[in-house]
């Protein structure tokens, strides 16, 4: 069984992912379009279960939105992606 445990954390990382976005906007005008323009470092907690995925919305040089995701490393049918977007919109799955 993927333990919510997991899950926490993983939604930890991907709200402040968000919080940088938040920032990186502030300061660019437009939101990073990978994760070391963020300068952020994923977690070897979160390594071990899920792998991180930042999507831009739009192409270069306005990116108006995008989602971040973390996609579990194991096929198990408890354990599912986790995403959030610029909107503030979450995965069904978030609040389970």
């Amino acid at each position: 069984m993927f333990k919510k445990n997991n899950d926490a954390i993983a939604k930890a990382f991907l709200l402040e992912i968000s919080n940088r976005q938040a920032s990186y906007w502030q300061r660019h005008g437009h939101y990073a379009e990978t994760l070391s323009m963020l300068k952020v470092i994923t977690p070897k907690t979160v390594i071990k279960h899920y792998k991180i995925a930042l999507e831009a919305s739009l192409s270069p040089p306005h990116y108006s939105g995008y989602i971040v995701k973390a996609i579990p490393l194991v096929k198990q049918s408890d354990a599912k992606t986790l995403w959030l977007n610029h909107l503030g919109a979450t995965s069904v799955n978030w609040s389970h």
